[in-house]
């Protein structure tokens, strides 16, 4: 029981590197703009579904960066053609500016499972483009504009405890319409059942060593 222990608290560390934190994407209207804060070298998970019409996020940047951006949606037989789109803020007369488009075939879409969400995904190539300062918005449409998504940018990793991960393993996999048993997909709670259900054998296992023993004496 001892060495499980030990595994364990080995182990946190080490898949609390690969952990993040999932925002609610959630439009006060249509088509008003999903404000992106913060530095946007940071990776963020953005959890979006389309109600008939397209989510439009908006950065400000005041240096010239590189914008990641990447679109990500739960694999099965109803996979939706997203299409992902960059437009600039003209400075001069308030309009906007197509920059950068995405919009492919599902046939380039890659399948992934993420064994720490306990998801399957399909996963669009990241879309990435050299921009310059000033106010971007990155829309996100389908041909009906429906459907559940998730849109990653920045690409360097946040790291976040063991445990505050679980609420955000459950988030992810309600967004995408996992039932809970889906969560024993999870390396997070996959782990903790090992754990529980060890201690309780060995509890058990006492127990009943120490009954027995005192029944023969």
């Amino acid at each position: 029981m001892r060495y499980l222990i030990l595994f364990s608290v080995l182990w946190l560390p080490i898949v609390s590197v690969h952990a993040y934190n999932p925002v609610s994407a959630e439009p006060t209207e249509a088509y008003s703009v999903i404000p992106i804060e913060g530095d946007p070298y940071v990776e963020r998970t953005y959890l979006g579904d389309l109600e008939d019409a397209p989510d439009m996020y908006e950065l400000k940047t005041d240096v010239a960066i590189t914008l990641r951006v990447q679109l990500q949606q739960r694999a099965g037989k109803r996979a939706v053609p997203f299409g992902l789109m960059i437009v600039r803020q003209n400075d001069e007369d308030g309009g906007v500016k197509e920059i950068e488009r995405q919009n492919i075939s599902l046939e380039s879409w890659t399948e992934e499972r993420s064994y720490t969400l306990g998801i399957k995904f399909l996963t669009a190539p990241v879309l990435q483009k050299e921009i310059l300062p000033g106010t971007y918005r990155i829309e996100v449409s389908t041909p009906d504009n429906k459907g559940a998504y998730a849109l990653t940018i920045g690409e360097e990793p946040n790291s976040y405890n063991f445990f505050s991960m679980f609420g955000h393993v459950i988030k992810t996999q309600y967004h995408f319409g996992l039932w809970p048993f889906h969560l024993l997909l999870s390396a997070y709670f996959f782990l903790v059942f090992v754990v529980l259900g060890a201690g309780s054998w060995w509890y058990w296992f006492k127990v009943h060593k120490a009954q027995h023993h005192g029944n023969d004496t």
